[in-house]
């Protein structure tokens, strides 16, 4: 309830009717990339909505501590198929470092030299408001390490980033890696994070395919 009261001041439209059967058929996929424990673990449902929006600014999805909320719009709105997949591991990443430790210093000695993070303490949320949440890579930044400009917002959402590549688009991400060492060396820290969590990752399809 306190999401509805100010600065929060959440609102949320139904997803159409149209939209359902394509977004749970994606949900229903993007769930196998994850050990069936870790998701009973982690994850208690998954709210699916038309428009979320929080702070006066529109959010493709968020999540709290075992719930996820994804928005869909359509694919002609940009809710293509690769988004909504992306989205949901986005969010779950979201949900694993809020319950498992996460090896900041690593992570952080992989950025470059001096790197401060935009976002500060609100992260997303700023990054989003400053006009700094673009999702698109370029050869820019995959060369200081970083998938997108809204991962460096903070260090959460660059390691939710990673997740959403990696899992959301196993073979670009890995054409990625293999032409960026600094991509190589935080995706080294990603993998033993996730192996941490749940050793079964390694007997999933998701991380099979990649290096």
């Amino acid at each position: 309830m306190e999401w509805l009261e100010s600065p929060i001041s959440a609102a949320a439209s139904d997803m159409a009717e149209e939209e359902l059967k394509r977004v749970k058929a994606l949900l229903s996929a993007s769930l196998g990339a994850y050990p069936k424990a870790l998701i009973e673990r982690h994850l208690r449902s998954v709210h699916l909505c038309g428009e979320l929006s929080f702070y006066g600014l529109k959010f493709g999805a968020t999540s709290t501590h075992d719930r996820i909320y994804l928005c869909s719009a359509g694919a002609s709105e940009g809710y293509t198929d690769e988004y909504i997949g992306r989205a949901f591991h986005h969010e779950l990443a979201h949900i694993l470092y809020s319950k498992h430790p996460f090896p900041v210093e690593e992570w952080s000695a992989c950025n470059p030299p001096g790197f401060a993070y935009v976002g500060g303490e609100t992260g997303g949320v700023e990054a989003i408001r400053r006009g700094k949440d673009s999702l698109a890579g370029d050869e820019r930044l995959y060369a200081k390490g970083f998938l997108a400009e809204y991962a460096t917002a903070s260090l959460e959402e660059d390691f939710c980033v990673y997740s959403e590549m990696a899992f959301g688009a196993g073979e670009k991400f890995k054409a990625v890696m293999a032409r960026h060492d600094a991509v190589k060396r935080k995706y080294v820290v990603w993998r033993r994070y996730y192996l941490r969590i749940d050793p079964e990752f390694s007997r999933t399809s998701a991380f099979r395919m990649l290096p």
